[in-house]
């Protein structure tokens, strides 16, 4: 299998892994058991297995996007892949599995008293809690890094910066507003989609030319 075969796959895994996570995540607000306006609590397991399933394939193929720039990204990058990478899986990963184990047959009361006993700090806040920090300070590093490679990674980190803006906006501006307005991180993971479309338009080659000083180093080394 060539590198170009494998950047197609990787770039087609994270575009789809984005944008399937996130519109999980607008639809919480019809599933979920903790939105008052959750009426279709049916559907809360499968959309959270599905974003589960999302999340996991944006974690494996998430690192095409440093791959692809590595010679620019330097340290910056990689610590905001990993800070990235953290967060998905200490963030993300928790309340995924846990809202999967309720039982959507349970009057809907006791789904929001079984989830808030679900939800103690020690469980789940804390560990969600550290998991988007570090989500979020790695999504500007990464982003910060990846402006230096040009082209359509450095619209990547434009588009990813954005997007965290959008989703800052949401929780901070708005979050008194009815809950009809997809949550924060739909609007983050959505975000990452960008950062696929940079990989399946990478060209090595281009990407060299335009770098005299890589097939310098390349060849130094």
């Amino acid at each position: 299998m060539t590198d170009a075969t494998l950047r197609r796959i990787a770039g087609a895994a994270i575009v789809t892994a984005a944008v399937t996570a996130a519109a999980m995540t607008a639809a919480e607000i019809v599933t979920a058991p903790y939105n008052p306006q959750g009426t279709l609590l049916a559907l809360d397991g499968p959309v959270h297995l599905v974003k589960y399933l999302a999340m996991l394939t944006l974690l494996v193929s998430l690192p095409a996007a440093f791959i692809i720039q590595r010679a620019t990204a330097g340290r910056l990058g990689l610590a905001g892949l990993v800070l990235i990478l953290f967060g998905l899986g200490a963030g993300g990963t928790p309340y995924n599995v846990l809202e999967m184990t309720l039982d959507p047959s349970q009057p809907i009361p006791v789904l929001r008293a079984t989830w808030d006993q679900l939800t103690s700090p020690a469980l789940l806040v804390v560990p969600a809690g550290i998991g988007l920090l570090s989500f979020m300070i790695g999504i500007i590093a990464f982003a910060l890094a990846s402006r230096r490679a040009g082209g359509a990674v450095r619209f990547a980190a434009t588009v990813s910066l954005i997007s965290l803006g959008v989703g800052v906006m949401r929780l901070v501006v708005i979050d008194a507003l009815p809950g009809v307005i997809p949550h924060p991180t739909t609007w983050i993971l959505l975000g990452f989609a960008a950062y696929g479309v940079a990989v399946l338009r990478f060209d090595a080659q281009h990407h060299a030319v335009a770098r005299p000083d890589l097939i310098k180093d390349a060849a130094s080394a």
